[in-house]
């Protein structure tokens, strides 16, 4: 499998992957700089973005399609992600989920009260508009991370 940041011809597969998953793509094309791609024989199976909110970084479309669930595809997308984190200096990761606490859980993220986010993790168009008001945010620090 490949792990490579995504392109624009890309953009039919993000969309089609987080529409599988039940996931929005309303701004994906807007946000194309900060996705990742996993490609297994020249297929999206997997993405990821990282969207940088000033010191923090919001996690952000992390879906793996049904036949590469269970492998651990997730977990080194995420891991991707947060190794540019900690390459950009930021201090703590964000996410927002409705099904997936236990699985962000095992990587150290906590769920906290969307009141208690930074500013401009709470200004994000995910938060502020299109996720769920029922939607979990969970954190995760990064001060004093180190990339490995």
């Amino acid at each position: 499998m490949d792990y490579r940041e995504a392109k624009h011809a890309d953009l039919p597969g993000i969309r089609a992957l987080l529409e599988e998953g039940g996931l929005l793509s309303v701004d994906c094309a807007e946000q194309i700089g900060n996705f990742w791609v996993v490609e297994d024989c020249a297929e999206i199976v997997a993405i990821g973005a990282l969207e940088i909110c000033g010191a923090f970084g919001f996690v952000r479309s992390l879906a793996v399609t049904a036949t590469h669930q269970g492998h651990g595809v997730a977990a080194q997308l995420l891991g991707i992600l947060e190794k540019k984190a900690i390459q950009g200096q930021l201090r703590a990761l964000f996410l927002l989920t409705e099904t997936s606490v236990a699985y962000f859980r095992k990587f150290g993220f906590e769920v906290i009260a969307r009141e208690s986010a930074p500013a401009p993790i709470r200004a994000t168009r995910q938060i502020e508009e299109l996720c769920p008001a029922y939607a979990i945010l969970m954190t995760r620090d990064l001060i004093g991370s180190k990339v490995v």
